[in-house]
């Protein structure tokens, strides 16, 4: 009896879909976990010989460099949506504030009452307060 087995043949189930902020979240930890590993192996080079290990620190801290360049430009990009949302949201209020709303006659607004109720009144279950 053969036994179909999904890990043997690659089958991945598909992944579901991460929000934008999941996303920034998780490759900013990638890279941080890149990083701290690029330290570690800066810190471990051998001092044996002086010339190959000042070599290996160079190549290790470029790598470095390049991995802390890489989270510029996250989070660059994640300030470009943030500013362009703020944008938009600008351009929304602008638009509210020039929209021109309908005027109420002055017979209407004179004529306006409500009434609020009262400590008494709530006792008595009567409102008869009027502004």
């Amino acid at each position: 009896m053969e036994v179909d087995d999904d890990s043997a043949s690659g089958f991945q189930p598909p992944q579901k879909k991460l929000s934008a902020h999941q996303e920034r979240y998780f490759e900013k930890k990638r890279l941080k976990a890149e990083a701290d590993a690029l330290k570690a192996a800066r810190r471990k080079v051998s001092k044996a010989n002086k010339h190959a290990a000042k070599t290996q620190k160079k190549a290790l801290s470029t790598q470095l460099k390049a991995v802390h360049q890489q989270v510029k430009v996250l989070e660059a990009n994640r300030l470009a949506q943030t500013s362009e949302t703020s944008a938009q949201e600008e351009v929304d209020e602008e638009r509210l504030e020039t929209t021109v709303l309908p005027q109420l006659p002055e017979a209407a607004i004179a004529s306006f009452t409500f009434s609020l109720p009262t400590p008494e009144s709530m006792q008595d279950g009567t409102t008869t307060n009027t502004i």
